[in-house]
């Protein structure tokens, strides 16, 4: 003996309820749960790199002593080398 005893109709009609309302929990739980951007944007590239300009300067104090060569960046104004 049960305790609500239903027919057939009945018990499809609790069945699509409780479907519904499963439904209905996890339609309203899994909304708002997580932040989505609305707007993409679009990230430009820099501007082109600088063609490597380089110059060398040679100085020698006289003609006999060895000179010293010195190899400049001039685009980026840094000394690259520095030989004998």
């Amino acid at each position: 003996m049960t305790l609500f005893p239903m027919n057939a109709g009945q018990a499809r009609a609790r069945l699509v309820q409780l479907g519904a309302v499963l439904a209905a929990t996890a339609l309203i739980a899994g909304c708002g749960s997580q932040y989505r951007s609305v707007v993409t944007p679009i990230n430009s590239s820099g501007p082109a790199p600088q063609p490597g300009s380089f110059a060398a300067v040679v100085s020698a104090p006289s003609v006999t002593t060895p000179g010293i060569v010195t190899i400049i960046d001039y685009a980026g104004d840094s000394v690259l080398a520095i030989a004998r």
